[in-house]
């Protein structure tokens, strides 16, 4: 598919001989390949992308691929089950994101961190950062992706909590 033409082309251009330089371009690739290979569920090459793109965006003065590079990471983590290293990326992403005034981001890293509250079973957690987020209350102004995730994730809390209904009823509002 698209993804996999994607990644063909990605990894093509960044194994090029003469190569795309230590620039912000090459960090975009770089990151962009990282993004292709986790979405075809390809973890463990995805994190090497990633953990590639720290040094470089750092380097080239990319503070927001940086970020966003931290912040992905965290996530992997989270998928495979590493709360203390999804925490810490997480953690440290969002303090740049806040930083920077990136209201997207700081929203969509405060549901990635209450989805790793629900994998960690702790609902009181994972409602605290949501609410935070504020995301629900200002839905004119967000992503309806990040409004979906942040509905589920409350669901998921409300199953923890033992509340079937209210966790059915957040499930559906997120589908919509």
């Amino acid at each position: 598919g698209i993804r996999r033409q994607a990644i063909t082309a990605l990894e093509r251009t960044l194994n090029h001989p003469l190569g795309v330089g230590r620039t912000i371009a090459h960090a975009a690739a770089r990151f962009d390949l990282a993004q292709f290979l986790g979405f075809t569920g390809n973890y463990a090459a995805a994190r090497i992308q990633y953990e590639q793109v720290l040094p470089l965006a750092r380097e080239v003065g990319d503070t927001y691929r940086y970020t966003a590079a931290l912040q992905r990471l965290g996530w992997l983590a989270g998928e495979q089950g590493d709360s203390a290293t999804a925490w810490a990326r997480l953690s440290e992403s969002l303090a740049i994101f806040r930083e920077l005034g990136y209201a997207a981001n700081i929203a969509d890293t405060l549901n990635i961190l209450a989805e790793v509250a629900i994998l960690d079973e702790d609902p009181a957690r994972a409602e605290a950062l949501l609410a935070e987020s504020r995301v629900l209350e200002q839905r004119e102004n967000h992503d309806l992706n990040i409004i979906g995730w942040a509905l589920n994730h409350l669901g998921h809390a409300a199953q923890l909590r033992g509340a079937y209904d209210r966790a059915a009823q957040l499930h559906h509002e997120s589908l919509e």
